[in-house]
């Protein structure tokens, strides 16, 4: 999805989840995501800008339904524990290193960190 028309694609998109916190790609009309709303999802999808997950719609269709990370955070009851960037770092750093030490052929690289 290289080309400009998907890139406004994907911003109107996201411009419009951030308005509604949650949307389901089988209700979307082809002017916020195109004519496949599901390319533009996945494209938001793997970007990480939304939480996307597949369900089947009334029809017994597969549908996503995608969500601000805000609204995915507020549903699972989610709450910030970290006070600051460093403090999170450390605590994402620690957690790699447990579950390595845990798994011997588990290598878990954080992208700061360089490779072993």
């Amino acid at each position: 999805m290289a080309t400009k028309k998907a890139f406004t694609r994907c911003k109107v998109a996201a411009k419009t989840l951030d308005a509604e916190g949650i949307l389901q790609t089988n209700k979307l009309g082809n002017k916020t995501f195109g004519p496949k709303p599901g390319e533009t999802a996945k494209e938001l999808e793997l970007r990480l800008l939304l939480h996307a997950e597949q369900v089947h719609s009334e029809s017994g269709a597969h549908t996503k339904v995608l969500k601000t990370w805000d609204t995915w955070a507020k549903d699972k009851g989610f709450r910030v524990r970290a006070k600051s960037v460093s403090a999170a770092r450390l605590f994402l750093e620690q957690r790699v290193a447990q579950i390595n030490s845990n798994h011997p052929l588990a290598n878990g690289q954080l992208p700061w960190r360089g490779k072993a």
